[in-house]
């Protein structure tokens, strides 16, 4: 369980988040939607602990990002499309280094789903290539690889696909169905509006207006 709870955020005297609370369950796949500048990203900075709250507490499964923050942060990763990529690096290369930096990974375990991952990316024929050579949409593969082979149990995509191909968004939500559901855990995509690519796979939906109101409800499916 996911338990945002009462959290407040404010930018000056702007008011972006007035203690906000809501509880996600496990193998949910939310869309987080609303106009440009209601505070999309930055619910997800706070989520993935890079943003300060100035109240409230996030609580994943006992732990807290206040009182449990390393342990908490062992558990979340954040999709964006800023770029952190070493420029050059490979892709192989960067593979090597989260895993030289988080040891207690399952080395065996890890290997099969970058190769995995690597297969349904279409990334086979640029594993070799350094990133500053790589298109937009590519690295955004890059990306999108290197931070799912920790096992994050929450997931946070901020406008996800921006640059992606049509067959990979495909591949990649097919994926992370089968993630989330084997893994008991939570993933969270933001866009600015209802991305017809994420409606079948959506099981919630957070939508923040701009008077800092905030809503919760499962995903009507339809027939």
């Amino acid at each position: 369980m996911y338990n945002i709870s009462n959290i407040s955020k404010k930018f000056e005297s702007k008011t972006v988040f007035e203690n906000i609370s809501i509880m996600i369950p496990d193998k949910s796949i939310v869309s987080l939607i609303g106009k440009n500048g209601v505070g999309k990203t930055t619910l997800l900075n706070i989520l993935a602990g890079i943003s300060r709250m100035d109240g409230g507490d996030v609580n994943y499964n006992g732990l807290s990002i206040v009182d449990d923050y390393d342990k908490y942060m062992k558990q979340v990763t954040l999709i964006n499309n800023s770029n952190f990529l070493f420029e050059f690096l490979t892709l192989e290369e960067h593979y090597e280094v989260v895993c030289s930096l988080c040891e207690d990974l399952d080395k065996e375990e890890t290997k099969t789903l970058f190769l995995h991952l690597i297969s349904i990316m279409e990334m086979e024929p640029y594993k070799d290539t350094i990133i500053r050579n790589l298109s937009l949409g590519t690295r955004q593969k890059v990306l999108i690889i290197i931070s799912l082979i920790t096992f994050p149990k929450i997931i946070l995509f901020d406008e996800p696909f921006v640059n992606l191909d049509h067959s990979s968004v495909n591949a990649l939500l097919i994926f992370l169905t089968n993630y989330i559901e084997d893994k008991a855990g939570i993933i969270i995509f933001s866009t600015h509006s209802s991305d017809q690519r994420l409606t079948k796979f959506t099981s919630h939906i957070l939508e923040i207006e701009e008077d800092t109101k905030v809503t919760f409800k499962i995903q009507e499916k339809s027939n």
